[in-house]
């Protein structure tokens, strides 16, 4: 994760959230990206294109006051393959994230598990 966010940087606006950290680990992340930052960033972590996020969706009701994604009209989804939105999930990286073009704002959920 590190490596491919280096290679974007610089990055402006970014906030991180630990939801949690001990053998395994979640996190949020918001941060501005441009549509070229963003593609870099998605082909790193190979994260994929989405459907079917609704506004009912765990991704939407996170915690902190700055974890606001929208869904505007061009937004785009991406995931990894699988992400384990209601539980746990498998061992490895996981990640599963929204961009809007109208603000540039990408929302990250993260879980990295032992």
């Amino acid at each position: 994760m590190e490596e491919a966010v280096e290679k974007i940087s610089p990055i402006e606006d970014s906030k991180y959230y630990c939801k949690g950290a001990f053998i395994d680990s979640e996190w949020l992340w918001k941060a501005k990206l441009d549509e070229e930052q963003l593609s870099s960033l998605m082909s790193e972590l190979n994260l994929k294109p989405k459907t079917g996020l609704t506004e009912e969706s765990n991704f939407f009701q996170q915690i902190p006051y700055w974890w606001n994604p929208k869904s505007y009209e061009g937004s785009m989804v991406y995931s990894t393959p699988e992400f384990p939105e209601k539980n746990r999930g498998n061992d490895g990286f996981h990640a599963l994230a929204s961009w809007s073009p109208n603000d540039e704002a990408m929302f990250m959920w993260i879980k990295d598990n032992f």
